[in-house]
C-alpha cells in the first residue's frame, strides 16, 4: 500500500467535503491518527479504512486505488511537453481524454495540480480555437479544476504557483470582457503576496499588473492606465525582470500611439527593437513583427516599408511549425489584411480588395476594445478602395459600417480614422 497516495486521497476528499480531522475521525479513531494517515506516517487498519470510506461516502477501493506520485510526475511531464509543442484538435481531444482517465487517481500533491493545470489549458485552447467542439464537450467547468490546483498549491505554501493560477482565472475573465471582475481578481491576488524572494512570484505579479493595465484601458481609465504602466516598468526594472519586457513596452507603444504622442511611442518601439537584438525567441519575434508592421503602416504611414516587412515575415512563417491549423489560418488572414491596407495607401486598389479578410468572425479572443477596433477598421480601408474606383455607393456603405462598429470604441485612433474616411467619401462628387 502506498501510504502517501492513500493519505493524499483521504485528505483531498475530506477537504472537498469541508470536514475537519475530528469530524472525519468521529468516535471511531482520533483526529491525530487521521492526520498521521493523511501525511503518510501511519498505515490505516482495515477497520479505519472502512470507517473513513463510510464517512466520506466512497468505496474503500476509491481510497486504495490510484497511481504513485512518480507515475503521476511522468504523466504530468509528458502531457505538458506535448501541449507545448502542438495544440491541434486531435492533440487536444487525445490529451483531454487521457487526463479525464487520470482525474480519479489524482491526489492532493504537486503532480496532481500540474495535471489539473494542463487540463484547464487544453479546455481553454478548445474554447478559443475550436468553439464548436467546446460547446459539445461535457466537462468544461475549468474554474473547478483551477480551484483544485490552487487549493493544492496554497496548502503546500507555493505562493508563486497560486499567483499563476490567479493570473489564469483573471485572464479568462478578461477574455470574456469582464474587466471589473478581472481587476478584482488581480487586486486580491497581489494583496496576498507575502514574500518576493521568488522570481516566479515577481514574474506572476508583473503579469497580473499588466492584465490590469489592459483592463483599465478597456474601461477608459486613461490616467490610471498610464500610471500603472509606469509602475509596472519601474517594478520590472527594480527586480531586473526581462521575461515580460516585450509585452510591457509594446503596450506602452500602443498606448502612446493612441494618444498621438509619437515620440514617446517611438521610444518604446526603439527599446523593443534593441531587445530583439540580444534575444532569440522565434514565436515572440513573429508576434513582434506583426505589431511593428501595423505600427509602420497605420501610425507611421510607411506602407512600402510595411510591405517589405511582410515579405520578410512570410519567409519566416513558412519555416515555422505552429500550434495548430487555426493559428496558422489566423496569421495568414492577418498578413493578407495587412497587405491590403498597404496597397490601399499606395492606391493599388486592384491588389488590395481581394486581400481583405474578416478577422473576428471565428474567435473568442480579441474582445478588448483596442483589439476589436484594430481589426474592424479594415472596413474603412475598403471604403477608400471603392472611393478610388469611383464607386460612391459602395464606399459610403462600407465607411458607414466601419463607423457604426468603431463608435463603440470612441477613444481609439481607429474610430477617428473611420470618421475621417466617411467624411472623405461623403464629399465625393
Amino acid at each position: 500500500m502506498d501510504l502517501s497516495t492513500v493519505g493524499e486521497r483521504i485528505k483531498q476528499l475530506r477537504k472537498e467535503r469541508k470536514l475537519t480531522l475530528a469530524q472525519l475521525a468521529q468516535d471511531k479513531m482520533s483526529a491525530a491518527m487521521v492526520s498521521l494517515i493523511e501525511n503518510g506516517k501511519s498505515n490505516p487498519s482495515a477497520e479505519n479504512l472502512k470507517h473513513i470510506a463510510n464517512v466520506l461516502n466512497v468505496n474503500i477501493s476509491d481510497l486504495l486505488g490510484g497511481m504513485s506520485r512518480e507515475s503521476l510526475q511522468k504523466k504530468a511531464t509528458s502531457i505538458a511537453k506535448r501541449i507545448e509543442v502542438k495544440l491541434d484538435l486531435s492533440t487536444l481531444q487525445i490529451t483531454l481524454q487521457e487526463i479525464q482517465e487520470l482525474i480519479p487517481d489524482l491526489g492532493h500533491n504537486v503532480e496532481s495540480a500540474k495535471i489539473y493545470e494542463c487540463y484547464v489549458r487544453c479546455l481553454y485552447a478548445l474554447y478559443v480555437f475550436y468553439p464548436k467542439e467546446f460547446k459539445l464537450y461535457e466537462d468544461k467547468n475549468w474554474n473547478r479544476y483551477l480551484q483544485k490546483a490552487e487549493s493544492i498549491y496554497a496548502d503546500l505554501k507555493m505562493e508563486s504557483k497560486v499567483l499563476g493560477i490567479r493570473h489564469r482565472l483573471a485572464e479568462m475573465e478578461s477574455v470574456n470582457g469582464n474587466y471589473h471582475r478581472t481587476i478584482e481578481i488581480v487586486d486580491d491576488s497581489l494583496y496576498i503576496v507575502k514574500s518576493m524572494d521568488s522570481l516566479d512570484t515577481i514574474s506572476n505579479m508583473v503579469r497580473l499588473m499588466l492584465l490590469k493595465v489592459y483592463c483599465l484601458e478597456a474601461l477608459g481609465h486613461t490616467d490610471e492606465t498610464f500610471t500603472l504602466l509606469h509602475e509596472v516598468i519601474e517594478f520590472s526594472n527594480q527586480y531586473m525582470m526581462l521575461n515580460h519586457f516585450f509585452e510591457i513596452h509594446n503596450l506602452g507603444a500602443m498606448l502612446y500611439y493612441q494618444e498621438n504622442e509619437f515620440e514617446k511611442a517611438r521610444e518604446f518601439v526603439g527599446k523593443i527593437n534593441k531587445f530583439f537584438e540580444i534575444i532569440h525567441h522565434e514565436e515572440l519575434y513573429i508576434e513582434k513583427e506583426f505589431i511593428m508592421i501595423h505600427y509602420m503602416e497605420f501610425f507611421e504611414d510607411e506602407p512600402k516599408l510595411s510591405l517589405d516587412m511582410i515579405q520578410n515575415l512570410e519567409g519566416k512563417l513558412s519555416n515555422l511549425t505552429l500550434y495548430n491549423e487555426v493559428v496558422d489560418q489566423r496569421l495568414q488572414n492577418m498578413l493578407s489584411d495587412l497587405k491590403a491596407r498597404c496597397y490601399t495607401k499606395l492606391k493599388e486598389t486592384e491588389k488590395a480588395l481581394p486581400l481583405f479578410r474578416e478577422l473576428l468572425n471565428d474567435t473568442h479572443a480579441g474582445v478588448h476594445p483596442m483589439d476589436v477596433a484594430l481589426r474592424e477598421v479594415n472596413k474603412s480601408y475598403q471604403a477608400l478602395c471603392y472611393m478610388e474606383l469611383g464607386d460612391k455607393e459602395k464606399a459610403e456603405k462600407t465607411a458607414k459600417e466601419s463607423v457604426a462598429i468603431l463608435k463603440k470604441y470612441p477613444r481609439t485612433t481607429y474610430y477617428h480614422f473611420a470618421r475621417n474616411v466617411l467624411k472623405e467619401v461623403q464629399q465625393m462628387k
